[in-house]
């Protein structure tokens, strides 16, 4: 739910620069109506995008099959994509979803030149289920894999999946700054799984997290980068949360009004405070305001479910 959140109110963002939101919008904190967005423009507040309708499906997948697979996954991936009713998903995606549709296996459909943070906004409900070390590491490659199959997006799905799990239910704490440095410290190595070749920066922006904390925002997303490559949201979304990690609208008001792939930015973030803090902790008026809210809600509630057996 928090991700579907982050999601609804970076959508009308996406795209635009800082100066462009700040020209349109103000200071964005609630949802509003995508009037300027190139990827989103004459959606309705409260619309969240592809990244929240693939991990609805992922999630409706799991809860069918009680258990991981890809196969269904990826169909139900292809199924949205041929039916035209994903929103504003990425170049990789529409690509390796176009090759399901086709006949091709999901463990095979991946784009190899994928760099981009797609799957890793969907990975918050796998780092939850069952399964540690290569079981883990394996599985979030595999789903990853649908559609990204470059190892810089698996070093990003890997790096949500493992920090959801870490999170979960403030059972370890990033309200100091011994509790952060932990935290970052206890997330996979990124450099298993990306390498430089593919992409130079992705290891060291990630690593750098750590020196940044005491910095203002502002100035780290300019450092960092706001694209939608995955080794410029998967920072930037982890170091959002670590600045803001109890209030929840100061961290989206900090992460979407610095424009770039601010739904993305923001879904992530948002998992990572919905983990962190649970439900009861994220503003009622986003929740009442969210398309599909009630749906979302039935769906987190059977996943739990599923989770408790």
């Amino acid at each position: 739910l928090g991700g579907a959140i982050g999601d609804a109110l970076g959508m009308p963002l996406e795209g635009l620069s800082k100066k462009e939101i700040q020209t349109y919008y103000g200071v964005v904190s609630k949802y509003v109506d995508s009037t300027y967005s190139p990827h989103t423009k004459g959606l309705a507040r409260g619309q969240y995008t592809d990244d929240t309708q693939l991990t609805l499906a992922t999630l409706e997948s799991i809860i069918a099959k009680k258990n991981i697979d890809i196969e269904d996954i990826g169909a139900r991936f292809a199924e949205l994509y041929r039916q035209k009713r994903l929103i504003a998903a990425g170049r990789a995606t529409k690509k390796a979803l176009k090759n399901i549709v086709k006949g091709q296996s999901a463990y095979e459909s991946g784009i190899v030149d994928g760099y981009g943070c797609g799957a890793a906004i969907r990975m918050a409900p796998i780092g939850l289920l069952p399964g540690d070390g290569r079981d883990k590491e394996s599985l979030v490659c595999d789903v990853t894999s649908i559609t990204h199959a470059s190892t810089v997006a698996i070093a990003s799905a890997m790096t949500v999946a493992y920090a959801v799990a870490y999170l979960l239910g403030g059972k370890n704490s990033v309200d100091s700054m011994s509790g952060k440095i932990k935290f970052l410290e206890c997330l996979p190595s990124w450099t298993n799984y990306a390498t430089p070749a593919e992409e130079p920066d992705f290891s060291k922006k990630t690593e750098l997290l750590s020196t940044y904390l005491d910095k203002d925002f502002s100035n780290v997303a300019e450092q960092i980068g706001i694209s939608g490559l995955a080794s410029h949201v998967v920072p930037l979304a982890l170091f959002s949360f670590l600045k803001e990690p109890r209030d929840f609208v100061k961290l989206m008001t900090q992460t979407i009004n610095c424009g770039g792939d601010t739904d993305s930015r923001a879904a992530i973030a948002g998992s990572l405070y919905g983990a962190y803090n649970g439900f009861s902790k994220l503003p009622m008026r986003y929740f009442i305001n969210l398309k599909d809210n009630v749906k979302i809600l039935r769906v987190a509630d059977q996943f739990s479910a599923l989770l408790g057996e």
